[in-house]
């Protein structure tokens, strides 16, 4: 999984979106699997984890 290219890697940003979501967000959407699956997301993704340890781009988010 460490040889990841750019397409392969902007494969995630939907599931980072959905881990964000069940997470803050849980009674408008929940996912579960999504969940399950964070501790799965490669480490070498720093740039997107907040300071919380979440996964989010607070810039582009206006709820957060």
């Amino acid at each position: 999984m460490e040889n990841l290219n750019g397409v392969e890697m902007t494969l995630f940003v939907p599931l980072l979106g959905r881990i964000f979501a069940s997470k803050y967000f849980p009674q408008i959407f929940y996912d579960a699997k999504a969940l399950a699956l964070e501790r799965l997301v490669p480490a070498h993704l720093p740039e997107k984890r907040g300071s919380d340890g979440i996964y989010s781009d607070s810039g582009s988010c206006t709820l957060c």
